[in-house]
């Protein structure tokens, strides 16, 4: 038993960020220095971002923020080849192709905008060395048992245990703190007393609830605590909690409601609910049907329940989460919630993490202003001394004392009455020379072209130096490989960032396929569109089997339009002439999308039944491919466990 198990749940969460912080201080502060400095902070006697004197011009150059952004494209720039591989059936790819349908459509919607707020969290970690994108579940939300929705979370309020990535499976914690509406978080947590964060500060700037707080948090926490209705809840999620139950017993199986069994063959065929078949008119489900597998004429059988582990723990698999409000403490002495996560089968925590780089032995690695920061600081000096040097560029004037006068015989004195007309006297040459000369203001070092340009070398090294734009007009004379060789012109490759990007995203896609398989509800099964999944509806939410996901970005091809139609008419070629079964080789050697295998595969499987049902009928084939379409599958049936655990009040969606 550890330290924290002899304190209260809030107070357990409390003492760990408490212990914690300190290894996390320095990150968080130099993720501070990082945009200020990106965001122009850059010079010790700083004039201002709106300053309008010329004597006051201070540049502020925009390479780092140039090469995020070239960085940024470059991983977001191709459509990503996803597979599926189940990990706990022999391996069916309809079954595979199902999850990876229902993932890509559920992260491809616009309005939820995961690939908008994955974009935000690729620049913050190219900016600020992590950035994070987190999956809430919002009940009663929408037509379908509620949604998915997904947000930018700031880097600066969450940690993990260390020295793990979040979502090894050893990492048995994570804390997350969020600044959420006054009144939505008294209804979601049904605790009037809450307070603003405003309203636990006095006016000394201590905390009235004596909440003790390390150096340097307090200072940082009060500054965000503006004059706003906002209040900080902190989250504790457990991966592996190990509490025991006290009143749970150990069960074999966990008994379905009569409205929620099921017929279920050997091969994976699952029916509707009961439920649902009843809305269509059909009587209750017998214990066994004889031959009714529409899919292998097996025998189906009523699922009246299903396994469950053995254990008893106090929460579902370890799932356990704590919420507190550290700065408005509850009078009864009891957190906000301390029960299940909102998704318990989830198999890690529920977002995505991306990372800049990595350096061993430490949660992140260097991003571009840590390593670009001298660079730009020297390139902003320069830039700046050069302009200055140009505004105070004079030319001067050396001339006796005596002995040079105007047209008057009066000292000239360079006024425009004096006709810039000058008269040696002669007569005073016994002082000195009597000449005018003049002397140039002064310029730039010689050496300073030389210099900045090495600068400007390594703040561009990692951006093309060479950038075209094809048209209509002049890609057709262009060969495809001269394009290629144009576009990595000056490129440092960025593929060692984009696979780990990859990386990151086929652990997330894991995570979602978890909430989509407990939260989708029949009915919008079977309203999905998704393209090239027509036995989807075959398949019983519950049913699906866990899977893994890879995550590549898609290859190129070798040309532009006319080799990608020419690749196309030689996979038909293959396909007819050595069946369906040999694009896979073909695609493996070609490096062709598997996603792109699997929908000539079909789209020739379609044809050929198309041809084999005319040449039955004795009527000619219609000249579209897959003739009168595929035959219809039977609808999704329900979920067994959709939506939240039901153990208490769900979180509510990032504020």
């Amino acid at each position: 038993m550890s330290r924290y198990d002899e304190l209260p749940a809030h107070k357990a969460v409390d003492k760990r960020f408490e212990d914690n912080f300190p290894l996390w201080r320095g990150i968080y502060e130099a993720q501070d220095e990082l945009l200020r400095f990106l965001s122009g902070d850059r010079y010790i006697n700083d004039s201002g971002a709106f300053n309008k004197d010329r004597r006051g011009v201070q540049i502020r150059g925009q390479d780092i923020q140039d090469t995020i952004r070239h960085v940024v494209a470059k991983a977001t720039e191709k459509p990503r080849s996803v597979e599926g591989r189940p990990i706990d059936q022999d391996d069916d790819p309809d079954a595979a192709e199902v999850m990876v349908g229902l993932v890509t459509n559920e992260l491809s919607d616009p309005y939820k905008g995961f690939e908008r707020e994955r974009y935000a969290a690729i620049q913050s970690c190219r900016e600020q060395r992590m950035g994070i994108v987190w999956m809430d579940y919002v009940p009663d939300f929408g037509a379908y048992n509620g949604e998915i929705f997904y947000g930018w979370q700031d880097p600066r309020r969450i940690m993990w245990e260390l020295p793990y990535h979040p979502h090894h499976p050893l990492c048995g914690w994570l804390i997350r703190d969020k600044r959420i509406d006054i009144e939505e978080a008294r209804r979601t947590y049904k605790a009037k007393w809450l307070e603003p964060d405003r309203g636990a500060l006095t006016a000394h700037g201590t905390w009235k609830s004596g909440t003790p707080l390390i150096q340097g948090y307090s200072d940082w926490l009060a500054a965000a605590c503006v004059n706003d209705d906002k209040i900080t809840i902190r989250e504790c999620w457990y991966k592996n909690d190990t509490t025991i139950s006290k009143t749970k017993k150990p069960l074999d199986y966990d008994e379905l409601k009569p409205d929620a069994r099921y017929l279920s063959c050997s091969c994976g065929f699952a029916s509707d609910t009961q439920a649902t078949l009843k809305r269509m008119g059909s009587p209750d489900l017998p214990e066994q049907v004889e031959g009714g597998c529409p899919t292998c004429g097996g025998n189906l059988n009523r699922i009246d329940a299903t396994d469950v582990s053995a254990s008893v723990l106090a929460y579902s698999r370890g799932r356990r989460l704590v919420v507190s409000a550290p700065y408005s403490p509850n009078p009864e002495d009891i957190p906000l919630y301390d029960k299940g996560w909102p998704i318990t089968k989830a198999r890690s925590f529920p977002a995505l993490f991306q990372f800049a780089s990595v350096k061993p032995g430490a949660p992140m690695g260097p991003c571009d202003v840590d390593l670009m920061w001298d660079q730009q600081v020297a390139q902003d000096n320069l830039d700046t001394l050069a302009v200055q040097r140009v505004f105070e560029h004079r030319n001067y004037w050396i001339m006796p004392e005596v002995g040079i006068n105007d047209f008057r015989r009066k000292r000239f004195e360079f006024r425009e009455d004096q006709q810039n007309l000058m008269f040696r006297d002669m007569t005073k040459a016994k002082y000195g020379p009597l000449e005018v000369q003049q002397v140039s203001g002064t310029g730039l070092d010689p050496g300073w072209g030389g210099v900045r340009e090495t600068i400007n070398q390594n703040l561009t090294r990692y951006r093309p130096t060479g950038d075209i734009g094809l048209t209509d007009d002049n890609s057709k004379d262009i060969a495809a490989s001269t394009v290629a060789q144009l576009e990595k012109q000056g490129e440092v490759p960025t593929q060692d960032f984009i696979r780990r990007c990859n990386q990151e995203l086929s652990m997330f896609y894991g995570v979602v396929a978890d909430y989509i398989s407990a939260t989708y509800t029949p009915e919008r099964l079977s309203r999905l569109n998704i393209d090239g999944t027509d036995f989807l509806l075959a398949i019983k939410g519950d049913d699906l089997p866990n899977f893994d996901f890879v995550v590549t970005e898609t290859p190129d091809f070798t040309g532009i339009d006319k080799e990608k139609s020419q690749a196309f008419d030689s996979a038909m070629q293959v396909a007819a002439q050595f069946g369906p079964e040999a694009l896979e080789a073909w695609g493996q050697f070609h490096n062709v999308p598997k996603s792109v295998i699997r929908t000539i595969q079909k789209l020739f499987q379609a044809q050929q039944q198309a041809a084999e049902e005319a040449a039955m009928a004795g009527m000619p084939m219609d000249g579209a491919a897959g003739g009168q379409g595929m035959p219809a599958m039977e609808s999704a049936a329900a979920p067994i466990d959709s939506g939240p655990n039901g153990e208490g009040i769900p979180l509510s969606p990032v504020a």
